[in-house]
């Protein structure tokens, strides 16, 4: 039997036979998502499909090939450009789906003693010897229900006053909503894996443009979106955690 992520491996087909691949998806193929893989793959294919017909023409000479290029790379680029802008409002989209799930219960709900109690908690977590908090900390992101009531009021307190960066208050808040809204994680959690190989097929697809015309400059024309998307840092979970 297939292993099924072979079987849902995303590949960008290239005449030259080098293989590009992005990832295996997970989940429906229907969606905002699935579309912007859809459009990211097929504009880089479209153009790779292009360029090696214009490489492989003995009548162009250097130059003549060069400019065909670029010229068969405006299409896709503004394609990509597309994708980008789409991703990027797909990725705000379920930032926000994640900022409105509380897996903790508010202040409103709790006892008149619990901000006291978390703020104290945080006071203790943060006057830890260094390696015995970064041990906790490792410990909450990867299963918060061993340190639970920390992990609460990391929720609760103030992000700025937990010391913990964007990464860690969001992996722990992921892991609590994991434990106490199960169904909810499920679906967020197969948004992730599409959203990272939605964005690896659109980085592979400016980066073989980029590699096949030698440039980066007709992207700032036909993609800006994009050349931004290409030159941002590679997000894990930065941009997920509430403000």
């Amino acid at each position: 039997m297939t292993d099924p992520r072979l079987q849902n491996l995303i590949t960008i087909a290239d005449p030259s036979g080098r293989s590009r691949v992005a990832g295996s998806w997970r989940g429906s193929k229907v969606g905002v998502l699935h579309d912007i893989l859809t459009g990211a793959t097929q504009a880089t294919e479209t153009f790779l499909r292009n360029a090696h017909d214009i490489r492989g023409n003995r009548n162009f000479g250097p130059a003549e090939t060069g400019l065909r290029l670029r010229e068969a790379a405006g299409p896709s680029l503004k394609a990509l450009n597309t994708a980008a802008i789409k991703l990027k409002a797909a990725k705000a989209a379920l930032r926000d789906s994640v900022i409105n799930l509380n897996p903790t219960k508010p202040y409103r709900d709790t006892g008149h003693w619990q901000p006291e109690f978390d703020l104290r908690l945080i006071d203790w977590f943060r006057a830890l010897p260094v390696p015995e908090r970064e041990a906790m900390r490792h410990q909450m992101e990867q299963s918060p229900m061993l340190h639970l009531d920390l992990a609460e009021a990391v929720m609760r307190v103030p992000r700025q006053l937990t010391g913990l960066d964007h990464n860690s208050h969001a992996s722990i808040k992921l892991g609590l909503t994991k434990a106490f809204k199960r169904a909810e994680f499920d679906g967020i959690d197969v948004q992730l894996d599409q959203l990272a190989v939605a964005e690896e097929t659109l980085r592979l697809g400016i980066e073989a443009v980029r590699e096949t015309t030698g440039t980066l400059s007709d992207m700032a024309q036909h993609a800006p979106d994009a050349l931004a998307f290409h030159s941002g840092p590679r997000e894990t979970l930065a941009w997920l955690p509430p403000q």
